[in-house]
C-alpha cells in the first residue's frame, strides 16, 4: 500500500540524521509546543527542505510560526 501511494503520487524516500531530528525535536519542543510525532514530521520536513500537507489542526493553528522557526512551507 505505502509502494502504491508513494508511486500514484510521485514521492521518492529521503534519508536524514535521525539523531539531528531528535536533536531539533529538543530545541523547538518549548518553542513550538506541539505534540512529539507531529513535530518530528516538521523537523524532518525541514531537514529535507520539502513542504508540508497538513491537516493537523494544532499544526495549522501554529503554521506561521511553523514556517517562520523551521523555514518550512505548511500546506493545508
Amino acid at each position: 500500500m505505502v509502494e502504491y501511494s508513494m508511486e500514484e503520487v510521485g514521492a521518492e524516500l529521503k534519508e536524514t540524521d535521525v539523531n539531528e531530528a531528535i536533536m531539533r525535536v529538543m530545541r523547538y519542543s518549548g518553542d513550538l509546543k506541539l505534540k512529539t510525532l507531529d513535530l518530528l514530521h516538521d523537523i524532518l520536513s525541514s531537514m529535507i527542505d520539502e513542504s508540508i500537507v497538513m491537516f493537523n489542526k494544532d499544526i495549522l493553528k501554529k503554521r506561521r510560526f511553523v514556517e517562520e522557526l523551521l523555514g518550512i512551507q505548511v500546506v493545508r
